[in-house]
């Protein structure tokens, strides 16, 4: 999909990857740089991405990926800022979003857990925050 490091820049450009031809080809960049994003594929094919890291710590960025116009665009935010985030499609279309930590290795995990559901926005982007637990 997109986002990346080099060295220590996080990178914001996206290539599509086709498993007929097994070549990737670029797409529209991402709105935020960075890198351990976490996608998840829409039942209208559009991708959700969730939150990930600039290379200075988590981010909390969403955004749409749109691959009949390849343009992403600003679907809100999931804050507190996290890390090591997962994501996973609900049978009602919410996308849960959960996360374990604000800290980054080595040091040791934070004894975080947060998890939230949200409806990705219409086409226009923005993501609607439902509910949140969050537990120490």
């Amino acid at each position: 999909m997109g986002g990346g490091n080099e060295g220590s820049a996080a990178v914001g450009s996206a290539e599509l990857y086709d498993p007929k031809t097994g070549k990737f080809s670029r797409t529209g960049a991402m709105l935020t740089a960075g890198y351990g994003f976490t996608s998840t594929l829409l039942p209208d094919g559009r991708v959700f991405i969730s939150a990930g890291n600039d290379g200075n710590g988590p981010i909390y960025s969403l955004e749409m990926y749109d691959p009949t116009t390849g343009n992403f665009s600003a679907a809100g935010t999931v804050g507190p800022k996290r890390g090591f985030y997962t994501s996973a499609l609900l049978a009602d279309g919410r996308v849960l979003i959960s996360a374990a930590t604000t800290r980054r290795p080595p040091r040791p995990p934070a004894t975080l857990a947060t998890m939230r559901a949200v409806r990705p926005g219409d086409r226009q982007g923005g993501a609607q925050r439902e509910r949140w637990r969050q537990g120490a």
